[in-house]
């Protein structure tokens, strides 16, 4: 994923400073999502040839976007700086993606792919094993069972809360409910002394 972001970043950047405008027309999500979409997939040498050929969709695209639009190249470096600021870099850019859009024009593209020619040499094993009749069907119709959904095992993922995204992201909502907490007290919203209380209140609306 790493060659990937680093790849689609200057796209990530259109993308990201056309959304912030009051027209999306510059480059909106759809155009983003077929941009970075992995429409050729070569697994050979960690995907170099892959990598290659997004690359050079990625220029042609970023090309036109700066033919087009001459005047944006300079607010969008600014708006850049805005973002590296909040934790954004080439390397991560992936993670600040919409996350369907990560999901079905990568993630399931690769994952497809590689699970289906596991797929294929446990199939391969199984039937090249000394087993036959009852025993060969029985072994065969286990591993299919054993199966799951692509979609279904990545759901069941929790690893997302040990990225460092993930972390300051409690950071900040913590930082912004002590901060609202505090702003509350010394209005005089709220008169309960205890944090647990103050959440509680908070929760179910009253003072």
């Amino acid at each position: 994923m790493h060659e990937y972001s680093c790849t689609i970043y200057p796209l990530f950047l259109w993308y990201a400073y056309s959304a912030q405008l009051a027209t999306e027309n510059v480059f909106p999500l759809i155009d983003f999502k077929s941009a970075v979409r992995i429409g050729y997939l070569d697994l050979e040498n960690n995907g170099e040839k892959t990598l290659a050929w997004l690359q050079k969709n990625v220029a042609k695209r970023e090309e036109m976007l700066r033919r087009r639009n001459p005047k944006m190249i300079d607010p969008m470096l600014e708006f850049e700086q805005q973002l590296k600021s909040r934790g954004l870099t080439p390397e991560n850019a992936y993670l600040f993606m919409h996350g369907h859009t990560l999901m079905d024009n990568v993630v399931m593209i690769l994952l497809n792919s590689v699970c289906e020619k596991l797929r294929q040499m446990s199939i391969a094993k199984i039937t090249a094993s000394k087993k036959q009749g009852v025993a060969l069907k029985n072994e065969m119709s286990n591993y299919t069972n054993s199966l799951r959904s692509i979609r279904d095992v990545l759901l069941d993922n929790e690893n997302y809360t040990k990225s460092p995204l993930y972390k300051r992201l409690e950071r900040d909502i913590e930082r912004y409910i002590a901060r609202t907490i505090w702003n509350m007290k010394r209005n005089g919203e709220i008169r309960d002394t205890s944090m647990i209380g103050i959440i509680h209140k908070l929760r179910t609306g009253q003072q």
